[in-house]
């Protein structure tokens, strides 16, 4: 299966239709903090242009059975998320950073999101007290171990994990990439999506050196802080002529 491409940050209904035209996978729609943050009205009306939400669709969850290790259960998760979309593309994500789980809940019932992406101060386990299906960001940088990876991603909760740089006064959304190398030393035998600082000048070699399950852009397909078609059009380009 080709890389999974996940634009996050989008406002408004003509760039989230422009995404799915373009070959996007999920659109992330902001409901924390952020020069991004959408209102639910907002948010109804995007989840509403791109079809019927997912949860009218027959789904399947991931099987108890298989939470036993890491890699069978993200094995099997992200064939699930590859399942849902053949149902539906793009699938909607609602970002949520430090919102309580009442918040995120009622967020969801008001906009029909899709999925959840958990980022910032959260515990994996506070996925399974949401009511939709969970994407959950944990921040790296050059002191991360495979040690420190492993203890926060228990088996069992979320469907996957979002790599993205981690800095003191946030997760994601800065433009600052990681450092690839240590990351790859660190030798995850499981499928991850990777955020932090991709753009349409390093998604290529991003790509070829980690070979995730799916990438994820905000800042790296802007201009002035505005969702840039252009640089949108091209990043998709790129990545699927990498994996051609």
């Amino acid at each position: 299966m080709s890389t999974i491409i996940k634009i996050c940050g989008i406002k408004d209904v003509a760039t989230a239709e422009f995404i799915r035209d373009a070959g996007a996978d999920m659109i992330g729609l902001v409901f924390t903090d952020s020069p991004r943050k959408i209102d639910t009205l907002t948010a109804s009306s995007i989840v509403r242009s791109l079809g019927e939400p997912l949860r009218k669709k027959i789904l399947e969850v991931p099987p108890p059975m298989l939470r036993a290790t890491d890699d069978q259960w993200y094995m099997r998760s992200h064939q699930i998320l590859e399942s849902y979309l053949q149902h539906k593309r793009p699938l909607t994500v609602g970002i949520f950073a430090k919102e309580s789980i009442d918040e995120i809940n009622e967020i969801i019932e008001k906009t029909d999101i899709d999925l959840v992406q958990l980022a910032g101060n959260y515990k994996i386990e506070d996925s399974l007290s949401i009511t939709r299906q969970t994407l959950f960001a944990l921040g790296v940088n050059h002191a991360t171990s495979k040690k420190d990876i492993l203890k926060q991603i228990t088996p069992g909760h979320v469907l996957s994990i979002i790599f993205d740089s981690f800095n003191n006064k946030n997760i994601g959304g800065s433009g600052i990439s990681f450092d690839w190398n240590d990351f790859f030393n660190i030798d995850l035998d499981m499928p991850y999506m990777l955020a932090g600082g991709l753009n349409v000048h390093n998604i290529e070699s991003a790509i070829k050196k980690l070979n995730p399950w799916g990438v994820d852009v905000s800042s790296g397909v802007e201009e002035k802080g505005c969702k840039s078609k252009a640089l949108i059009e091209e990043f998709i380009k790129i990545v699927r002529r990498t994996n051609a």
